[in-house]
């Protein structure tokens, strides 16, 4: 059986559950449509969740937007970043004694991962890990990101420190709408201002794959055991531009999230298509009605999906043949149904716009109508009679 992948339709109730995509491991996974706006695909993409590092996308975003001199300087003491190398983090290199600016930190955060830059940013710009991690559940609530709450700047797992993969692009959305987050995030290779160079997960992991990762524009990645191995990446196919993001990759297999990333988009890109099923004013269905009158039931709207290119859609009607006399408007009449290789997609009733005239009611009322003028003719008959009678 192919398989189905929904769009998210504005007027659509019911969405078919959606296979997972074969041959790919990962098991959360949100594929979006920047340039058109519309969700392509996804899997278990609103199940809370730990992101890892994914959580920094929120951490980079949060001090760009609240530090007004990115290129302020000021040297890392023990202090800004005390504790940061026992948590088993990712670090991009600075040290104690290092003189960078803000702007250094961000790029180390975002591409190396840096724990040390998240402490370092939290510790001068925002003057504790605390007051970080409330300007992030602060933006959480502004984009409305009901299953995302945070308790650190790094991504560490704990209890009430979760997400799911649909907020996770939410905030890559929103953070890629500014200028600085963008240049950052699309940058493969960075040389802070004391020398250290910087690379993206990406640029690490291309040059160990030997993948053409090119198309892949950014990426953020992030690993811990109960996240498994992330990745949210921006990539772009043509003239349009997609946000992947996956969690749960395979954790024993190195840059497996790089391996589901490139394996999902190479997919999409080459066996998937964008297609309309029905548009708006479409007939969906003509029913007879008992007098053998045509009634045509119309599309509302338009029906949209991301399908493989080659499976058999069907648009298939069900219910009653012919329309009877006393049918009324808002009675379900049937329903029809889209289906893709034999498999139900989406479901929709059909209801009755006009009530069905009963011939026989306007019959009798026709025929009632012409007694009473006929009996009050002859009344009046009767009395231009009478009267005359009566004159005699």
């Amino acid at each position: 059986m192919k398989k189905v992948v929904l769009s998210i339709v504005v007027f659509l109730i019911f969405l078919s559950p959606v296979k997972a995509l074969v041959g790919v491991t990962t098991d959360h996974i949100y594929y979006y449509n920047l340039t058109d706006d519309k969700v392509y695909y996804e899997e278990q993409a609103q199940e809370r969740i730990s992101i890892a590092s994914l959580t920094k996308i929120t951490t980079g975003i949060v001090a760009i937007e609240h530090i007004k001199d990115l290129d302020e300087e000021f040297i890392i003491t023990n202090d800004d970043i005390y504790g940061v190398y026992d948590l088993g983090a990712s670090l991009a290199g600075f040290k104690v004694g290092d003189k960078v600016t803000y702007r250094d930190l961000l790029y180390g955060l975002l591409l190396p991962s840096g724990a040390e830059c998240a402490k370092a940013l939290a510790s001068y710009a925002f003057g504790s890990d605390e007051a970080l991690v409330e300007e992030m559940n602060k933006l959480a609530k502004k984009l409305n990101l009901k299953d995302t709450h945070y308790t650190n700047t790094i991504g560490l797992d704990e209890e009430e420190h979760y997400s799911t993969a649909e907020d996770v692009a939410t905030v890559l959305k929103y953070a890629l709408q500014n200028k600085t987050f963008y240049e950052i995030f699309t940058t493969r290779v960075y040389e802070a201002s004391n020398g250290l160079t910087l690379k993206s997960t990406l640029e690490t992991a291309n040059n160990k794959l030997g993948y053409d990762l090119d198309y892949i524009l950014g990426s953020k990645s992030g690993f811990t055991y109960g996240a498994g191995r992330c990745l949210a990446s921006l990539a772009v196919n043509g003239d349009e531009q997609y946000i992947l993001v996956i969690t749960h990759a395979n954790v024993k297999v190195v840059d497996s999230n790089v391996r589901e990333a490139h394996k999902i988009y190479n997919k999409f890109f080459n066996e998937y298509s964008y297609r309309p099923l029905i548009k708006k004013g479409d007939i969906i269905t003509t029913i007879k009605t008992y007098n053998n009158k045509d009634i045509n039931f119309y599309a509302k709207h338009d029906y949209s999906y991301f399908l493989e290119n080659d499976v058999n859609v069907k648009i298939v009607y069900e219910g009653e043949k012919v329309l009877h006399r006393g049918v009324k408007a808002n009675d379900k009449v049937g329903s029809f149904k889209i289906l893709v290789d034999g498999e139900e997609l989406y479901t929709e009733d059909l209801f009755l716009e006009k009530d069905i005239e009963n011939k026989h009611i306007v019959v009798k009322i026709v025929i009632g109508v012409v007694i009473l003028l006929f009996l009050f003719r002859e009344y009046n008959i009767f009395k231009r009679k009478k009267k005359v009678s009566k004159k005699k």
